[in-house]
């Protein structure tokens, strides 16, 4: 059974993750809205 300070655990490393990945969308965000190239805007979306 999983303890309580393992779900605590558990739930500060996708707290990170969830972190990592909004500061990393909004790095692509910010790359796609200061870009004029429609090109670089559809790669950037996949």
């Amino acid at each position: 059974m999983i303890s309580s300070v393992q779900i605590e655990e558990l739930n500060k490393v996708i707290e990170e993750v969830a972190a990592l990945y909004s500061k990393k969308i909004r790095e692509i965000v910010d790359r796609i809205l200061a870009s004029e190239d429609p090109y670089l805007r559809l790669s950037d979306l996949q």
